[in-house]
């Protein structure tokens, strides 16, 4: 009755005190027209909030979504959205509403999604912070996707294209503090320098393997090596040469070294089974620990991911080739 008498108002404040449901036909007969002469333009729009607020205290966030965007709120639309973890509502809402702030707002909400395992999501992700200008969040995002492929994978070369691709981007970001950013970006340097240093050995290892080895030993004595390049990585990495060359007593000196710097460690997460056989053979002795890799993360050289490592790949290859 007060909808039909235009009382408005009163009839949202009837549903707030008796907590009435807001269905969508109720809203939409509390919704004035935009040629109506019943409501000035203004308070048409407030009224179309104030029934958008009602929806929101009742947890009806897509009929909430409609009515903000009915009253011009796209913010007010997309925060309503995000609540509703409708994800593609989400990046379809964002994509036509272009506005920086939204394109911001979606990118936030999807990297708190199994971005890893989904390369649509981790393109939607760079897209996002692109068109929103977010560069500085954008390279965050980046140093995130690289300590995947450093924890998850093991794979130092597209951890060094993800840093690479921070880099560019935090170095093209207006960042409000100058002194901030240069402290960010001589960071993400230093970084990408032990990343490179690593990579190098690896590389060089068919060619040269002393090269290799000297290299990995210099890196070891890097104070602030992890996480840039894992402790367990580096040392498993000359566990493994030493066991191949037959070195046994050198190989069992690197793997306790590695477990004095982290004790608690699953040496069978750094080092092959193979290896490790040979070498408890060769020394008579029981090695590896009980735990599991840092994180709680699975052993990769059993776990078959690389489907993942090759989904992720694209998705970055298709940013970098765009």
């Amino acid at each position: 009755m007060l909808v039909a008498a235009k009382k408005y108002h009163e009839a949202l404040q009837l549903c707030l005190d008796q907590s009435l449901t807001i269905t969508e036909e109720l809203a939409e007969s509390m919704t004035v027209s935009r040629d109506s002469k019943d409501l000035p333009e203004d308070a048409r729009k407030e009224l179309l909030e104030k029934i958008a607020d009602c929806c929101m205290r009742q947890g009806n966030y897509h009929l909430a979504t409609k009515k903000y965007t009915q009253a011009g709120s796209k913010l007010k639309a997309m925060r309503a959205l995000l609540k509703s973890g409708d994800t593609e509502k989400i990046v379809f809402f964002a994509g036509v509403s272009r506005q920086k702030e939204i394109y911001i707002m979606a990118a936030n909400y999807l990297q708190s999604l199994d971005w890893r395992k989904d390369p649509e999501i981790m393109k939607n992700i760079i897209g996002f912070y692109t068109k929103g200008r977010a560069l500085d969040l954008l390279a965050g995002f980046y140093e995130a996707c690289a300590q995947v492929e450093i924890d998850d994978y093991q794979n130092y070369e597209k951890a060094l294209g993800a840093l690479t691709e921070a880099y560019k981007c935090l170095a093209k970001a207006k960042m409000r503090s100058a002194e901030e950013q240069e402290g960010r970006l001589a960071e993400l340097q230093h970084r990408i320098t032990l990343v490179k240093r690593f990579v190098q050995a690896r590389r060089v290892y068919e060619e040269d393997p002393g090269e290799a080895v000297r290299l990995c030993d210099t890196l070891l004595e890097e104070a602030d090596l992890d996480p840039a390049v894992r402790i367990g990585d580096a040392y498993g990495f000359l566990v493994e040469h030493h066991c191949q060359q037959g070195s046994y007593q050198v190989a069992h000196r690197k793997l306790e070294e590695m477990l004095k710097r982290l004790p608690s460690v699953n040496v069978s997460y750094y080092v092959s089974q193979r290896s490790l056989e040979a070498l408890q053979l060769a020394m008579g002795v029981a090695l590896g620990g009980t735990r599991g890799p840092p994180g709680g993360r699975s052993d990769r050289r059993d776990s078959g991911g690389e489907e993942d490592e090759v989904e992720e790949d694209e998705a970055l290859e298709a940013h970098q080739g765009d």
